[in-house]
Order: structure tokens, then sequence, then C-alpha cells
């Protein structure tokens, strides 16, 4: 033993500062605090980034939902147009066919009067309302437009002409 101090043998006189010194057990805890504190800040924002990253992919998910969804929607108007379009073709080619027919019956009684010269002429006017009609009939609506769009260009005073007439006017209107 020490005899100075009556401490055991090879320690000093003194106890060891950060066992009984207040100050240095505070540092000590509030180092601790700190490196607490900076794991807690770390684990949220670790989860703050979990939560974006779920947030994000969830709302990339119900935008490629409603993505579909509306897809689905405008394809499903476009086949109900398109079925409404190609009944409406279907009415008009019919029409035609009733005009064609109603020509040839007229044609067959100029005939009859001996008016061949006219015949002829209105004969020639009910085929080519049977190759419309039937040409309306066999062609889908984009060949339809095509057609309409090359007569255009072609022959504009003709389309004009067609546009400017009294029925067309009032099924525009």
């Amino acid at each position: 033993m020490n005899q100075t101090t009556n401490m055991p043998a090879g320690t000093s006189g003194t106890a060891p500062e950060s066992a009984h010194d207040p100050a240095q057990r505070a540092d000590d805890a509030a180092q601790r605090a700190k490196e607490g504190a900076a794991q807690v800040g770390r684990d949220l924002q670790q989860a703050a980034t979990d939560v974006k990253d779920r947030t994000t992919a969830a709302a990339a998910e119900v935008g490629d939902r409603v993505k579909q969804q509306a897809k689905q929607a405008a394809d499903k108007i476009k086949e109900r147009g398109r079925g409404f379009l190609d009944e409406q073709k279907g009415r008009v080619a019919v029409e035609i066919h009733a005009y064609s027919a109603a020509a040839r019956r007229a044609a067959e009684r100029l005939e009859g009067e001996s008016d061949t010269n006219l015949s002829q002429y209105v004969s020639t006017a009910a085929d080519r309302l049977d190759q419309l009609g039937s040409r309306i009939q066999e062609r889908d609506l984009g060949e339809l437009v095509d057609d309409v769009e090359d007569i255009a260009r072609r022959r504009p005073e003709i389309f004009l002409g067609g546009c400017s007439s009294p029925g067309w006017q009032w099924r525009a209107s």
C-alpha cells in the first residue's frame, strides 16, 4: 500500500478523473446523446427516403392505371364511332343503290318512249351510281376519306360544287 494516501499500491493518489468528475461524465453523456441524435437523424432520413420512394412508385402506378383506363375509354369511344360511321356508310350505299335502281327504271321508260340518247345518258348515270354504292360498301372509312381528299385535289370545282349543294348545306347544319 501506498502510505501517503492509503491507496492500493500502483495507483496514484487521485481516483480516475472520468469516473468521479461530473463535468467529464456530462461531456461523455453529451457525446453519446449527440451520436444517438445523429443516428436518429440518419434513421429518419432513411425512413423519409423510403417513404418518398414508395410514394413515388405508388403515384407512378396510379398514373399508369389512369393512363391505361383513359386509353381503354378512348379505344371504346373510337370503336363506337367507327361502328356508327360504318352503319351510316351502309345506309348511304343502300340509298345510292336505290337511286341507281330508280335511274335504271327511268332509263327503261325513256327507251320505251324511243328517247335512246337520254336513255343511254340515264343508264350510264345509273351504272356510275351503282359503282359508287359498291365502292362505298367495299371500302373502309380511311379509304373513303382518301378518295374524297383525292377528288378535292384533282377536281376542286366538283368538290366545292358538291359542298355548296343544298343537300350538303342541310346536312352540315
